[in-house]
């Protein structure tokens, strides 16, 4: 059978309106992932910063199972938590500073100030709690499926770091949550640690020779602006997430990560003296499209965004 030419058996008007269909497609056709909507999910940054009652310490207010539990009560779909390791126990703690100070009813601190990472455990656990109690106190299946974001911190040596690492894969892979909570941290060593760690491991949850995909988030700095090739790398590492602090961050930003797989999220530390207010950064992540925004203002943020999850 011959060939057949389309200007044979279609009219010249029919056959140049197909054309001109034919290249609007080509121009605007484009993979799936780079035309999706952000799943504009709330995450509660260190708690309820919110509702911190008036004379609480602020560091100790953050972390504090007073302002995780405020947070639970408002439902966002993650509640943001800081984790510490404390090498006398090899326990983790929600902290966010590397000390720690017990407080009274009104908390206020009373007593002398606690090196969580190398002090004893028997002191620390009263200023600061054990991440796997959260773990066990919300679980996910009772909380309209609020979850935890878990951020390594920065311990101060590679060694450290890596015993933080260790420490936070066995306490999920005992509790069987290993591919719920999202961990995240500003180190790539430690992320790309904690990935290797996922690969290897044949254990259900995990895929028997693949291992298990962990979402993890890469954060940026607070003034870094990430470029394009900042994103290809979280990308190449293997990571779902990529955060940066909402004042960097750009349209073109969220529109790139997305068009190359990447969820995006964003955060915001709303009680710096520089920078935007709550709300004005709020208006900025409403307007990004985001897929995960860690704001210390969750009540504002869901009354003018009631969209969010």
């Amino acid at each position: 059978m011959r060939n057949v030419n389309l200007g044979e058996i279609l009219p010249a008007k029919l056959l140049a309106k197909f054309a001109v269909l034919c290249c609007i497609a080509t121009i605007t056709a484009s993979p799936a992932w780079a035309q999706r909507a952000g799943n504009k999910e709330i995450a509660a940054h260190a708690g309820d910063w919110e509702s911190i009652p008036s004379g609480w310490n602020e560091n100790e207010w953050e972390n504090s199972i007073q302002a995780i539990m405020r947070a639970f009560v408002k439902a966002p779909r993650w509640v943001e938590i800081d984790a510490q390791l404390n090498r006398d126990s090899g326990k983790l703690y929600a902290h966010h500073n590397a000390t720690c100070q017990v407080i009274n009813v009104s908390g206020q601190p009373i007593g002398s100030t606690l090196d969580i990472r190398s002090g004893p455990d028997r002191a620390v656990r009263f200023c600061a709690e054990r991440i796997e109690n959260l773990l066990a106190r919300f679980p996910q299946h009772t909380f309209r499926s609020t979850r935890f974001l878990i951020e390594m911190k920065d311990q101060g040596s590679a060694e450290a770091n890596t015993l933080l690492v260790d420490a936070m894969y066995t306490m999920l892979k005992q509790r069987g949550e290993r591919t719920i909570n999202i961990v995240s941290s500003m180190e790539d060593s430690m992320l790309l640690q904690l990935r290797d760690k996922g690969r290897a491991d044949r254990q259900p949850p995990c895929h028997p020779t693949t291992g298990c995909t962990l979402p993890l988030m890469k954060i940026f700095p607070m003034f870094y602006k990430p470029v394009k090739a900042d994103f290809d790398k979280v990308k190449a590492n293997g990571f779902k997430y990529a955060s940066p602090n909402i004042q960097t961050l750009y349209k073109e930003d969220v529109v790139y990560a997305k068009s190359i797989g990447l969820y995006v999220g964003a955060w915001h530390w709303g009680h710096l003296n520089s920078g935007p207010t709550n709300e004005q950064a709020n208006f900025a992540a409403n307007d990004m499209d985001l897929d995960i925004y860690i704001t210390d203002s969750i009540s504002d943020f869901r009354t003018r965004f009631p969209a969010w999850k």
